[in-house]
């Protein structure tokens, strides 16, 4: 039996393409706040430096919500070091997880896409990531008459090297198409 063929995040470029997307976003609702507040008359361009007390508290309310999101990010960051894809002869193995372990299998019989995605930080970073669709696509209810997906089980690998991004999907279509060709 061979050895089954181990994928790994790039931790150090995720972190920085992730940073990156963050800071953009920062400075974008900076001044998109600072632009709301002349336009609008709240302070007077000419003397915007002398009224930053009416700014405070909404960068106060805005610092408090970065630091939030900022520990939830650090969790995700910590969870996501601990994914581990491997490929062996029959299936595709994600194993992971801090408070609670999670080991899902999936047969590459059930796989029916894969795709490799890439953002404008991720290109930047050389990263990429890898999206693998399966039949099952989680419950579906209905609400105000109108059906919807409430959840996606699919696999979803961020922050591969491109190489790897690419070397695991064409490592998955091949083993799909051996699978399939034997009539599983």
């Amino acid at each position: 039996m061979a050895t089954p063929t181990e994928y790994r995040i790039d931790l150090k470029r995720t972190f920085y393409s992730d940073l990156a997307t963050w800071a953009l976003s920062f400075v974008i609702f900076i001044v998109v706040v600072i632009i709301a507040f002349i336009s609008y008359g709240i302070v007077a361009k000419e003397t915007f430096f002398k009224h930053l007390d009416v700014l405070i508290y909404p960068l106060l309310g805005f610092a408090s919500i970065f630091l939030i999101a900022l520990l939830i990010y650090g969790y995700n960051f910590w969870l996501l070091s601990t994914i581990r894809c491997s490929l062996d002869a029959q299936n595709l193995t994600f194993k992971g997880g801090i408070i609670s372990r999670f080991e899902k299998v999936l047969p590459f019989k059930k796989i029916q896409h894969v795709i490799v995605s890439r953002t404008l930080t991720q290109r930047f970073f050389g990263l990429a990531s890898v999206d693998i669709e399966t039949a099952h696509q989680g419950p579906v209810v209905q609400r105000n008459g109108q059906y919807s997906q409430i959840s996606n089980n699919n696999p979803f690998l961020k922050g591969l090297s491109l190489k790897d991004a690419l070397s695991l999907r064409d490592a998955l279509l091949a083993k799909i198409l051996k699978t399939k060709g034997q009539g599983i």
